[in-house]
């Protein structure tokens, strides 16, 4: 037995500790080397983190507070000042959630594939008969319908010719999806008093460049660089969807736009709430797409292929149409808009549209009331007879009216829904954001990357879930929830 010359390395929740590892050679061949086939191999100046060290650094650390505070903490709590720099914390934190981005996404794509849907495009793989919905029995809601309406057989004819059916909660999968966006982290920071310099240095060149161009007959032309984003193309209605095959991937269907200059000074993650009857799980990701795969993996690993799809949004059109385009197959799927994002648009709106907070009162309290009973149509003709002299900008108003026509499928009757205990409201997905990205991501001064800001997301979710423990002892995941 010979004594390995190299220390092995673990950073542990007692502190940094160093041990030597010993090799078995047997006729000058090496048997046994136990830093490698009794503890996990290292490469280079890498220190083992055991999973007490990873529940400190992430869990009780960067997840709740800065990287910086973070490293103090952990030395000081093991006595070990400056013993793990705060890069290594750093660094390590981002590779963690980077791998569990990356096992999610693995593991969501083989339940896909098993359950017979192409993973790329999240479609059907062959055929399948149209799902039906399971709605409440629609004696009870006439029961409540009627005793809403009073005897006002005008608002029962309103609310009874609401598009929205009114699913049975005990066979629904309730979504939340919402975006966010944190500040960019710049990718080169400048020394102190080069910033100035460098600034006029540009100036002078970019004159330079405009002057040589006049010289030569041109018009002086701004150089601006851009950024090609890929963003899906947007249906404007899921009953008239462009086809789609199984072949083809949903970033092939993207078009190309320039990204404006305030996108390129943001990072974006796009966080998820899936409640099934008490159960609920919430997922993280950098983009759309990628968390529409989640969520689809999610309910098809517990066998709700079958129940009511109901995904609750706040209006963005974006958002909208990609989840309209990519479940289009499914023939249980409802959007319902969120009743404080419509109060607050048709509020911003009407402030935009009309003279003063006076008008724009006396005429949103009667337009709130008709969307509340899910009149959408009562709603257009009130915003189409508003007396043209109270109105300052008709464009600002006719974006409102374009608005409740885009999203008139999924208006609902909020009054009956919340007589009849079903959701209204996006807010358990704005919660999750807020926990998830916000509450750590979104402080006064701070700045990402955005592999950083998604890896912090990602383990944020992870921990909501309370599967960070399976996956610091056994580096797996799983959708599947406990029967």
């Amino acid at each position: 037995m010979i004594e390995d010359p190299i220390s092995y390395r673990v950073d542990g929740e007692i502190g940094r500790i160093k041990f030597q590892c010993h090799h078995v050679v047997r006729d000058g061949v090496v048997v046994l080397d136990t830093s490698r086939e009794v503890f996990p191999a290292l490469t280079g100046q890498e220190w083992y983190q055991t999973v007490g060290f990873k529940d400190l650094a992430i869990v009780h650390g960067a997840r709740c507070g800065s990287y910086r505070r973070t490293t103090d903490t952990l030395n000081r709590v093991r006595h070990q000042p400056k013993a793990t720099p705060l890069r290594t914390v750093r660094d390590r934190v981002e590779a963690e959630g980077r791998a569990v981005a990356e096992a999610l996404d693995r593991e969501a794509r083989s339940v896909l594939r098993d359950s017979g849907i192409n993973d790329q495009t999240l479609l059907p793989v062959e055929p399948q008969s149209t799902c039906t919905p399971k709605h409440l029995d629609p004696q009870r809601v006439e029961h409540v319908l009627r005793e809403i309406a009073g005897g006002d057989e005008q608002l029962l004819a309103a609310m009874r010719a609401n598009p929205v059916k009114y699913e049975d909660p005990h066979t629904a999968v309730n979504v939340s999806i919402d975006e966010d966006v944190a500040k960019k982290q710049k990718e080169h920071r400048e020394p102190p008093g080069r910033t100035t310099a460098r600034s006029s240095a540009s100036q002078v060149s970019a004159t330079s460049a405009t002057e040589d161009a006049s010289k030569d007959g041109d018009p002086p032309v701004a150089v601006a660089a851009s950024v090609n984003d890929e963003v899906a193309k947007r249906p404007k209605d899921h009953r008239n969807l462009p086809g789609r095959t199984a072949g083809q991937p949903l970033e092939s269907q993207a078009s190309k736009s320039s990204a404006t200059e305030a996108e390129k000074k943001r990072v974006h993650a796009t966080v998820a709430h899936v409640q099934m009857g008490d159960n609920q799980r919430v997922f993280a990701s950098a983009g759309l797409l990628s968390t529409c795969l989640l969520v689809a993996a999610m309910i098809v690993a517990n066998k709700k292929l079958l129940w009511t799809w109901m995904f609750f949004v706040d209006g963005q059109k974006t958002l909208r149409d990609t989840i309209l385009q990519v479940f289009a197959w499914q023939g249980t799927l409802q959007l319902i808009l969120d009743w404080f994002h419509l109060v607050k648009k048709c509020k911003e709106s009407l402030s935009s549209a009309l003279n003063n907070r006076h008008v724009r009162n006396a005429e949103l309290k009667p337009l709130l009331r008709l969307l509340w009973y899910g009149n959408v149509d009562g709603a257009l003709r009130a915003l189409h007879q508003i007396d043209a002299k109270h109105v300052k900008n008709q464009e600002a108003l006719d974006r409102l009216i374009g608005y409740l026509e885009r999203n008139r499928p999924y208006i609902p009757c909020y009054v009956a829904r919340k007589r009849l205990g079903l959701r209204n409201s996006s807010n358990r997905g704005e919660k999750s954001n807020d926990i998830v990205m916000s509450a750590r991501q979104k402080h006064k001064g701070m700045s990402w990357s955005q592999s950083g800001s998604s890896a912090l997301a990602t383990l944020s979710a992870l921990v909501a879930n309370d599967n960070h423990r399976t996956w610091f002892e056994e580096r797996t995941v799983d959708f599947r929830l406990a029967a």
